[in-house]
């Protein structure tokens, strides 16, 4: 297993990386981080099975850090950590689908059984869905290397050449493929996936519409307004308004 701490306190950080033998726990790497921007990075690149994240960080908070790490990999185990005993965040910490919160100052054998029980629950999801296989039962190892790839890099860049590259086939192949066995045009589909996470955060976040916009992928505006209320037979904020969302799965 792979594990991810984000905490800008230094001491606890290096403390909770450096202090605990994750080994004799199961995991074979840990690495951490100082804030949600650079953890968001790592996790591109780790993919960790749980991340333990402070609240109160600069650049990118825990929050914030949760919100996207739940859109980006669904499947990862977050613990939120905070020296705040504040509803507010608990409220929001259930909405942004935390796994778990614990209160500082941290108590290394609450903090290790938490995270024991985190383990079990991966390890219970595993037996159920053996995590990607059934992606990979589904389509071919190809497709599900382009569509892991999409899901990680969603609010980037995807163009079906990009794509096409990565997974050494020629752009007209790929995008024939692609809808042979999704069912959907590759466009499509990034674009489906956007909304739907769009949806998502018009929901359960006051963040400004135009910043929603730029953060799933959308940095025209009025073409995100127009496809979305395409999608949703709404605009925007009326969806936030009123409409439930498509859950994001």
């Amino acid at each position: 297993m792979r594990l991810l701490i984000l905490d800008d306190d230094l001491q606890i950080r290096e403390g909770i990386e450096k202090g605990i033998d994750w080994k004799s726990l199961g995991f074979d790497e840990v690495r951490s981080a100082a804030d949600g921007i650079e953890g968001l990075k790592i996790a591109r690149e780790l993919q960790p099975d749980i991340v333990l994240s402070d609240v109160r960080m600069p650049g990118m908070d825990g929050l914030e850090f949760l919100l996207q790490i739940k859109i980006l990999f669904p499947k990862i185990k977050v613990m939120l950590i905070s020296g705040y005993d504040d509803f507010e965040y608990l409220q929001k910490a259930v909405q942004y689908q935390a796994d778990d919160y614990e209160l500082k100052p941290i108590k290394v054998r609450n903090l290790i059984k938490r995270i024991q029980e985190l383990q079990e629950k991966i390890h219970a999801e595993g037996k159920k869905s053996t995590e990607d296989a059934p992606v990979g039962e589904k389509y071919s190892l190809r497709i599900t290397k382009a569509i892991n790839y999409i899901h990680a890099h969603l609010f980037e860049y995807l163009s079906a050449e990009g794509l096409a590259k990565l997974i050494e086939v020629t752009p007209n192949y790929f995008s024939a493929q692609f809808k042979k066995e999704t069912g959907t045009a590759f466009k499509a589909y990034v674009n489906e996936e956007r909304l739907r996470n769009a949806a998502w955060l018009l929901s359960f976040t006051s963040e400004q519409i135009t910043l929603i916009a730029e953060k799933t992928g959308y940095h025209d505006y009025i073409y995100f307004s127009q496809i979305f209320k395409k999608r949703f037979g709404c605009s925007p904020s009326e969806y936030r308004a009123g409409k439930e969302p498509d859950p994001v799965q």
